[in-house]
C-alpha cells in the first residue's frame, strides 16, 4: 500500500497517512528501504523535496516541505536504511545532522558480487530485473519539479523503496555464498565516510590559484614561443610564413602547436617515432604525448622544448581559469565525487556529476621533492590551504603496496630487508639483482649507481602490477633482451616472489576469480573466464596441437583463419589472468586497507561531536588530508597516525605498515 503524508490527496491506490502510523508501523522493523527526491546534486544549494520509506507491503512517501526529515531523525538513526546509492541521499541526511548507523547499500552490493564485470549494470532498475524479472516505472523520473505530487510521481517515489529489503535478502545470500559478507560490511562501513569527504570538500586559495594560472600562461606562452624559434633556426621552411607585413618584419611559424596532427607531421619529418599501440584496438596510432616522446628526448632538441610545453598546455587545460567554477558557492569549498569500487577494490576521483564535470582530487600531481622545486614557482598543492584558524593534516603509508607484497610473498629476503631496516629498498633489489653490486654499500649503491638503482625500482613495481621483461623494456628504453634478464634475475633473486605469483595464477585459473586476501575474502571476478575455459577445452583437446603444427608448417587457410586467432586469443585471456591475479590482490588489498583506516578516523570524528569542525578533505590511494582548528591539530594527527596503522596491523600480520603523519598549512606532499 501507498501512503502519502502531505497535503490531503485523493488518489485511488494512495491512502493519505501522518508521521505517527509511520513511526508504528516501523516501530518492529529492523531495516527500512529509503530514498529521497532533490531538487539537484548538490546538498548545499538544493532542497530536499521528498523522503520515502517502505518495504514491499508498505511504502510511505513524505512532503519534505511540509515534514521536515529531521521529525524522523531518531527513526533513521536507530534502523538499518536500505538504500541504493546511498551516498547521494547520506548527504542529504548529513545536512541535517542526521547520522544513520547502519547501512546497507544495494548498490554497492551490486558493485562487490559482479566487482571486475563492467558488463553487468549496477542501477536499481537493473537489480530489480535482473533478479525479480520486474521492469520499474522510470517514465514519471523528474516530473516533482513540473507536476508536484501527483498520483504517478507518488507512484514512483514510493516504488524506489519498495524493493529494497527484498534486493538485501538476495544480496546477503549471493555474498554469504561467495563468502564476500565481510567484504561487504567494510564498503557498507566506508560508504558514510566517503559521504563525508565529499560533503567536506577542499578549501583552495582563489588569490594564489590566480596567480598561478597567469605564471603557467606565461611559461606555457614561452615555450610556444621558444618552439617557434627552434623552427626558424632550423630553417624549417614548410612551417615559416614568408610573407611579411609592412609593418613588422618578424618571423612568424605557420604550425599550431596545440595541433596533434600538425605536430606528428613535423615530428615525423624530423625522424621522430609517434606511433604506439591503441590499447583499445591493437592497432598502431600517432601519439604525441609523453610517454611516447619522453624516450626520445636525446633524438632532437625540440622535444624536450615541445614536452615542456605539453606540460603547461595540459596544467591549464585540466586546471586553470576552470577551477573557479568547482567552487561551491555556499561553502567555498570544492566538493567531488568518489566511485567506492573500481576493478581492483580501489576509488577514483572526478568525472560527471548530473550536467557537470567534478574535478579529479586523486590526480593533483605532487609536490617534487624540495631539493627540485624552484624558488618562487607556485606548485598545484600549494593553493590547497586551509580556512583561517585551521591546519591541514597529511598523512600516507609508507610504501604500502612493497609492505603489503612483502607480507603476501613471504619471500626471506624481502622479510629481512624490513626486519633488519636497511633503509632504501630499491638499493637492496639492486644489490641482490646485478651481481656487480652484492658487496656494495646500500648507500653507496643510491649515489654511485643511480641507473642501475632505477632499473631495479622500475623492475619491483612493474613485477608488483604484473609486468614482464617488455615492460621493462619499455619503461626503461631498453632492448627486450636486458629487460628480460633484469626480470628473470629479480625472480631469481627471490624466489618466494615467484612462488607466491605461482600459487595466485594458479588460483584465479582454477576458480574463475582473483582472492584479495584472507581477511575481508574480497575477490575479483574475470567475467571472461567462461570464454577463457571454452577455449582452453579446444586447445588442449586431444590431437588439437598435432593438427596445429601440421596445419602451420602448410600456411593453410584453416590456421590463418581458425587455429592461430584461437591460440593467440587463448594465451592473451591467460595472460591478462595471470597480470590481474598478480597485481588486484596488492592494490585491492591496499584499498581495503585505506577504507578501514578512513572507517577509524571517521568513527572518532563522530564519537568526539567532531562533524564539520574536522573535516576530511581528500583521500588519495595509500595517503589522507584532514582540516581542523589549529588547536587541535596535534591531537588530530596523531589520531590519524594511529588510526593508519590500527587499519594496517588487520592485514599486515608480519611486517607492520607504517604511516607518516605531518601538519601543515598547505597540501605539503
Amino acid at each position: 500500500m501507498i501512503y502519502f503524508i502531505g497535503k490531503k490527496v485523493d488518489f485511488n491506490g494512495v491512502e493519505n497517512s501522518t508521521l505517527e502510523y509511520l513511526r508504528e508501523y516501523f516501530k518492529d522493523k529492523s531495516e527500512i528501504g529509503f530514498d529521497t527526491e532533490t531538487e539537484g546534486f548538490d546538498v548545499f544549494t538544493d532542497k530536499l523535496l521528498s523522503y520515502q520509506l517502505g518495504n514491499r507491503v508498505h511504502q510511505f512517501v513524505i512532503d519534505a516541505s511540509i515534514y521536515p526529515i529531521e521529525l524522523i531523525k531518531d527513526l533513521l538513526e536507530e534502523k538499518e536504511l536500505l538504500i541504493h546509492n546511498a551516498k547521494f541521499d547520506l548527504k542529504f541526511l548529513y545536512h541535517q545532522n542526521i547520522f544513520p548507523k547502519k547501512i546497507w547499500d544495494t548498490y554497492l552490493g551490486e558493485c562487490v558480487i559482479y566487482k571486475g564485470d563492467k558488463t553487468v549494470r549496477k542501477s536499481l532498475e537493473a537489480a530489480v530485473h535482473r533478479y525479480f524479472n520486474y521492469g520499474l516505472t522510470k517514465s514519471s523520473r523528474g516530473l516533482i519539479f513540473r507536476e508536484g505530487f501527483t498520483k504517478r510521481v507518488i507512484e514512483y517515489c514510493a516504488e524506489d523503496t519498495t524493493y529494497l529489503p527484498d534486493l538485501k535478502e538476495v544480496q546477503w545470500n549471493r555474498l554469504n555464498k561467495l563468502e564476500l559478507l565481510n567484504s561487504m560490511a567494510l564498503e557498507n562501513l566506508f560508504v558514510k565516510v566517503l559521504t563525508y569527504i565529499e560533503y567536506s570538500g577542499i578549501f583552495v586559495d582563489k588569490k594564489l590559484w590566480a596567480k598561478k594560472v597567469l605564471q603557467d600562461t606565461e611559461l606555457r606562452d614561452k615555450s610556444i614561443i621558444e618552439l617557434n624559434n627552434w623552427l626558424i633556426d632550423n630553417n624549417i621552411d614548410q612551417y615559416i610564413d614568408t610573407q611579411l607585413d609592412l609593418f613588422n618584419t618578424d618571423i612568424h611559424t605557420t604550425i599550431s602547436w596545440s595541433s596533434p596532427k600538425q605536430v606528428v607531421e613535423l615530428f615525423n619529418k624530423l625522424g621522430i617515432n609517434t606511433k604506439v599501440k591503441d590499447d583499445k584496438t591493437g592497432e598502431l596510432k600517432d601519439s604525441v604525448e609523453a610517454p611516447v616522446l619522453e624516450k626520445q628526448k636525446d633524438k632532437s632538441p625540440i622535444i624536450p622544448i615541445y614536452l615542456k610545453y605539453k606540460k603547461y598546455e595540459k596544467i591549464l587545460s585540466t586546471y586553470g581559469d576552470t577551477l573557479y567554477s568547482k567552487i561551491n558557492p555556499v561553502t567555498g569549498r570544492i566538493h567531488t565525487q568518489f566511485n567506492q569500487i573500481m576493478t581492483t577494490g580501489r576509488m577514483s576521483s572526478g568525472g560527471k556529476l548530473g550536467d557537470k564535470e567534478t574535478i579529479n582530487l586523486q590526480n593533483i600531481p605532487a609536490l617534487p621533492d624540495k631539493k627540485d622545486r624552484v624558488e618562487g614557482k607556485i606548485y598545484e598543492r600549494d593553493c590547497f590551504t586551509c580556512e583561517p584558524g585551521n591546519v591541514l593534516v597529511n598523512a600516507d603509508y609508507s610504501g604500502q603496496e612493497q609492505v603489503i607484497f612483502a607480507n603476501w610473498t613471504l619471500d626471506p629476503d624481502i622479510l629481512e630487508f624490513y626486519r633488519k631496516d636497511l633503509g632504501d629498498m630499491h638499493s637492496y633489489v639492486a644489490s641482490k639483482i646485478f651481481p656487480h653490486l652484492k658487496d656494495v654499500p646500500l648507500k653507496e649503491i643510491k649515489v654511485k649507481y643511480k641507473d642501475d638503482r632505477q632499473k631495479a625500482k622500475s623492475a619491483g613495481f612493474a613485477i608488483i602490477f604484473g609486468g614482464d621483461g617488455s615492460t621493462l623494456s619499455e619503461n626503461l628504453n631498453i632492448s627486450k633482451e636486458e629487460g628480460d634478464e633484469i626480470y628473470n634475475s629479480y625472480f631469481k633473486a627471490f624466489p618466494g616472489v615467484n612462488n607466491y605469483f605461482k600459487k595466485a595464477t594458479k588460483q584465479a585459473l582454477r576458480d574463475g576469480y582473483i582472492l584479495f586476501n584472507s581477511i575481508s575474502k574480497s575477490k575479483l571476478f574475470i567475467h571472461f573466464f567462461s570464454i577463457y575455459k571454452d577455449l582452453e577445452s579446444k586447445v588442449y583437446h586431444a590431437g588439437f596441437w598435432e593438427t596445429y603444427r601440421n596445419e602451420k608448417e602448410l600456411d593453410s587457410d584453416l590456421y590463418k583463419n581458425d587455429l592461430k586467432p584461437l591460440v593467440s586469443t587463448y594465451f592473451k585471456l591467460r595472460g591478462k589472468i595471470s597480470r590481474l591475479a598478480l597485481n588486484a590482490p596488492i592494490q585491492g588489498s591496499a584499498a581495503e586497507i585505506s577504507k578501514l583506516a578512513g572507517i577509524y578516523m571517521f568513527e572518532y570524528i563522530m564519537n568526539n561531536n567532531l562533524f564539520n569542525i574536522v573535516k576530511f578533505s581528500d583521500i588519495i590511494h595509500d595517503e589522507v588530508l584532514l582540516e581542523c582548528p589549529r588547536e587541535i591539530g596535534e591531537t588530530i594527527a596523531k589520531m590519524v597516525g594511529d588510526c593508519m596503522c590500527r587499519a594496517g596491523n588487520v592485514y599486515c600480520k608480519v611486517i607492520p605498515l607504517k604511516a607518516e603523519t605531518q601538519i601543515c598549512e598547505f597540501w605539503n606532499h
